[in-house]
């Protein structure tokens, strides 16, 4: 038997998944989108926009849900179908362009931004805190949220894990170099 409960805003279960609380964050980020779109929908839609990004810019959490699940692939599309209708956008755009209007990096992308946090752990002043995130990264990958998701980042964005245990990769650079070459490889 699953046993939900909340603890400081968040969803958790007795069985340590946590796509119940991606679903919540949903629920609220469309809830969110809703209210731009009813209380400044007169507005012009880069205004919309710069509200919607206001109310839709904190991830908090995220560096401890697993990414590969598929509610935060669902959170993304989400995501993008709010941004079509902030800017009024056919519900069939590609979502290419939905990003590229908004001049801003995927949502997905803004989640990985997120391996931070692990980087951060890695060189805390804490010495058991610096062994369980390399455990869990090194050691454990597969039964660690850090582990996984510090593979599966370094993998789309093709840096080596051993480099960001050793403090060498900056992960804001890395996500913004490769959504750069991302736009870059579709101007041409």
């Amino acid at each position: 038997m699953l046993i939900f409960f909340t603890h400081l805003g968040h969803v958790n279960s007795s069985d340590l998944d946590d796509c119940q609380d991606v679903v919540n964050r949903w629920c609220s980020f469309i809830g969110q989108t809703h209210n731009v779109l009813c209380d400044f929908g007169k507005l012009n839609s880069n205004v919309r926009y710069r509200l919607f990004r206001s109310y839709h810019s904190s991830n908090y959490g995220y560096e401890l849900s697993l990414l590969d699940k598929s509610c935060v692939y669902d959170f993304c599309v989400g995501w993008r179908e709010g941004l079509r209708r902030i800017w009024n956008l056919p519900y069939n755009s590609h979502g290419d362009i939905v990003c590229g209007l908004s001049g801003d990096i995927l949502i997905y992308d803004k989640i990985c931004r997120s391996m931070q946090f692990a980087a951060a752990c890695l060189q805390h002043g804490s010495s058991l805190i610096k062994f369980l995130v390399q455990y869990g990264i090194l050691f454990a990958p597969g039964d660690s949220v850090f582990g996984r998701n510090v593979n599966i980042c370094a993998a789309q964005y093709k840096f080596k894990v051993c480099n960001l245990v050793a403090n060498s990769v900056n992960v804001n650079e890395v996500v913004g170099c490769y959504c750069y070459n991302l736009v870059g490889e579709d101007r041409n």
